[in-house]
């Protein structure tokens, strides 16, 4: 019974012959199988995406008129009076003999404009933290090791309790060897 299931999950099962007819051409193409939807490709379609959607319009129209908005709302509603438009006049006549640049370049001067004090100081805490540095380096590599106090008894090292010590907490100082200084010194250079 069981050689049997095996076969049939080996080999596909051959469909039966249906008599071509209305019904069974509805039927064939009604039926799917998943073998050959997943190479149908995609059925959904979907908008196209841009900045044309009415909220990124709506969001410009608004930061144009924002901007407008301050621009106007520097200027005072006040009439002018016949000396300030004569004054206006001739402030216009000085920056046409002077060539005025551009507008754009004259509200980055004004507003965008670095400010000299404040990049000064800057620059004197840059210059102070790297005095700071060349300093600490210095310090460093003048530095010496420090000297080392030798031990010149072997047998300190077993001079303790016998009494009360777990196993593994004691190294094997069979072949411990003291060095001298000019050992000590001869394996750095």
């Amino acid at each position: 019974m069981q050689r049997a299931a095996f076969s049939r999950l080996a080999r596909p099962q051959a469909l039966p012959r249906v008599p071509a007819g209305p019904a069974t051409v509805r039927a064939a193409v009604a039926r799917r199988y998943a073998s050959t939807e997943a190479h149908a490709g995609p059925t959904e379609v979907y908008p196209q995406e841009g900045f044309n959607a009415p909220f990124w319009r709506t969001l410009s129209i608004v930061a144009v008129g924002a901007f407008i908005y301050s621009r106007l709302a520097e200027k005072s509603d006040a009439v002018p009076t016949p000396r300030e438009l004569v004054d206006k006049v001739e402030h216009q006549l000085e920056h046409l003999e002077e060539k005025v640049p551009p507008y754009l370049t004259r509200y980055i001067q004004h507003n965008l404009a670095p400010d000299a004090d404040k990049y000064k100081e800057r620059n004197d805490k840059h210059l102070e933290l790297a005095k700071q540095a060349a300093d600490d380096k210095l310090l460093f590599q003048e530095a010496e090791r420090p000297r080392i106090r030798r031990l010149r008894y072997l047998g300190a090292f077993d001079q303790q309790s016998p009494n009360n010590v777990q196993v593994g907490t004691q190294a094997d100082l069979s072949d411990l060897t003291i060095k001298s200084e000019q050992d000590d010194f001869a394996a750095e250079a």
